[in-house]
């Protein structure tokens, strides 16, 4: 159970920055609060490919120097 205390900030963060990538807002996460719907939901938008015109809304896009 401390364990997964101390993982939880970063599981957030990690949640957050995929919402990001897809051009959603980190408050999407809230989804998985809601029992299976939820669940699905966010599996769903986890595995949406990333969308490269809203990468500059959320921050600078990291692959345009590679």
């Amino acid at each position: 159970m401390i364990f997964e205390l101390m993982i939880l900030p970063a599981t957030i963060s990690l949640g957050v920055r995929r919402l990001h990538d897809i051009g959603k807002s980190g408050w999407w996460l809230l989804l998985g609060l809601a029992p299976i719907i939820g669940w699905i939901a966010l599996a769903f938008l986890f595995s949406q490919p990333g969308k490269r015109e809203d990468l500059g809304k959320y921050g600078a896009d990291v692959e345009a120097g590679r």
